[in-house]
Parts: C-alpha cells; sequence; structure tokens
C-alpha cells in the first residue's frame, strides 16, 4: 500500500511513479493525493496503475474509504475530482481534449471564488482590468460556464479551486 502525493515525480498526478511502482511491485495498491487539479492526466494515472484518487483536503473518513477501496482491488474516484475525469473521458470519446485553464486563467479563477471584482483581482496579479475580463471570458468558455458565479461552482466541483486557501 502506497499513498503517493501527486506533486512527486514529473508528470501529472505523479502517474511516472505510479507507472514505476506498479512495475516494480504489481500487487502494490496505490492511492495518489491530489493538491493542484489539472486539466487532464486522471486517466492515464489510472493506466499507470493507481487504484484511487482523492483531493488533498479531503475528510479522513474520505482517505480511508480510499485507501480500503484501493486494497479491495476497486477504484475509487473522490467526488471532486470525478467531473474532471467525466470530462477528460467524454472529451477523449469525442476526440478532443478537456478544456485546459492557463495559469494565469486559475489565478483568476481563483479571485473569482474568492468573490474580488475584475478590478480587484487586477490589482492583486498586477494585469489591468480589461485584461483580467479577457481572462474571465476565457474562462466562461473553457468550462462550458454561462457567468461568473457558473464557473466557480463548476470549478469548485472539478476541484480546480478550493475556498481553504
Amino acid at each position: 500500500m502506497v499513498v503517493l502525493d501527486a506533486r512527486l515525480g514529473s508528470a501529472p498526478y505523479g502517474r511516472d511513479l505510479v507507472a514505476r511502482l506498479a512495475g516494480a511491485a504489481p500487487c502494490t495498491a496505490v492511492v495518489v493525493v491530489v493538491d493542484q487539479v489539472r486539466p487532464d492526466g486522471l486517466v492515464a494515472a489510472f493506466e499507470a496503475g493507481a487504484r484511487a484518487l482523492v483531493h488533498r483536503w479531503c475528510e479522513p473518513a474520505e482517505l480511508v474509504d480510499a485507501v480500503r477501496s484501493a486494497l479491495a482491488g476497486t477504484d475509487l474516484v473522490a467526488a471532486p475530482l470525478a467531473g474532471l475525469l467525466r470530462a477528460e473521458l467524454l472529451a477523449s470519446a469525442a476526440g478532443g481534449s478537456p478544456a485546459h485553464l492557463s495559469s494565469r486563467e486559475l489565478q483568476v479563477l481563483r479571485g473569482l471564488a474568492r468573490g474580488q471584482t475584475n478590478a480587484g483581482i487586477g490589482a492583486a496579479l498586477g494585469i489591468s482590468e480589461h485584461t483580467v475580463r479577457n481572462h474571465v471570458h476565457a474562462i466562461l468558455a473553457k468550462l462550458g460556464a454561462s457567468n461568473r458565479t457558473d464557473a466557480v461552482t463548476t470549478a469548485l466541483r472539478r476541484g480546480l479551486v478550493d475556498l481553504a486557501g
């Protein structure tokens, strides 16, 4: 049994380390603990040998459930990551790729989640309000959101942002 911090390794979700673990000890159950959510790579983590994915801010009981599930040989995806995994699978089936937010778009999205105005986000990031507005439009399009609230709700559900930080 290994509980792996997804920040380890060079590939998203630590999938390079998961693959090495699976190759060296195929019976090892691996639970990957995710901090920064990326728009793709969840499927690859499972393909590499992960049995469960949980978010760093999950409840202790959820981590225990993930460990038990992995040891039992069943897959488990924590709720905040399930929507993102679904989007990745659907995009893959459609021949596309899931919406990828740039690092700047993620920063703007975090500002939206904190309830900041475009001016406030711009001041905090050192960019113009107009540039923030452009990023907000791109975020709405990439997330398929109709407004700022919908974008934040979608981002929270997908684990792209959290309100703890």
